[in-house]
């Protein structure tokens, strides 16, 4: 797997592809002094409810992974291929068909989320959305309560996540085990949004 990774990082369409960049907002003035904001951007994951992005991407560690995705909403299935980059200062996560071609690259620093995204890309598919799943799925728990708002609450144990807003579920992260392969299963299910994610997850940097 590990020399996959290299060709699939390098396909390219000979298609159309579009750029777009979201940047931090504008340092405020406090007290005469400049101060950059904490949040690149907020998503909305449920009614009422927003997660917040920090400015740097603050994951633990460096870490490359591997993953199959197969999404489930209104009757569809989408499946995918992804390879997630991540580490304290930058994620980068490209989207691929499962045939090879590249349907979205998304990269996310403290100047900004760039979102480049292929003709193949469904209108739908979201790289704010992917990122909110891939931080509420991946980041320790702490960052995860960190970027949750007042109206929201995450719940933990055997591995599993849910996150509530009053009485209502919102998302279920369920823990799958790993398999013989040592690939970890999970599936996140937005409750209220109606879809699944079933998530097949290979670290490419373990021994």
């Amino acid at each position: 797997m590990k020399q996959i990774i290299p060709l699939l990082l390098a396909v390219a369409l000979s298609g159309c592809f579009s750029t777009r960049t979201i940047e931090p907002p504008a340092p405020e003035m406090v007290d005469d002094v400049d101060v950059r904001p904490n949040a690149i951007a907020k998503v909305q994951i449920a009614e009422d409810v927003e997660l917040t992005l920090p400015l740097m991407p603050g994951y633990p560690q460096d870490a490359l992974l591997f993953q199959t995705l197969v999404g489930r909403y209104d009757g569809r299935t989408r499946a995918f291929q992804a390879t997630l980059s991540l580490s304290p200062d930058r994620v980068e996560v490209v989207l691929l068909a499962p045939s090879g071609p590249r349907v979205m690259q998304l990269t996310w620093t403290e100047q900004g989320i760039e979102e480049t995204r292929s003709n193949l890309a469904p209108e739908d598919l979201n790289g704010l959305n992917i990122l909110a799943d891939i931080f509420l799925s991946t980041w320790p728990k702490q960052s995860v309560i960190d970027a949750l708002p007042d109206n929201a609450v995450l719940l933990t144990g055997d591995g599993n996540r849910e996150i509530w807003s009053g009485k209502q579920r919102l998302i279920d992260l369920e823990d799958g085990g790993v398999d013989e392969q040592g690939r970890k299963h999970a599936r996140l299910t937005h409750v209220q949004r109606g879809y699944v994610l079933d998530i097949i997850s290979e670290d490419l940097n373990a021994e």
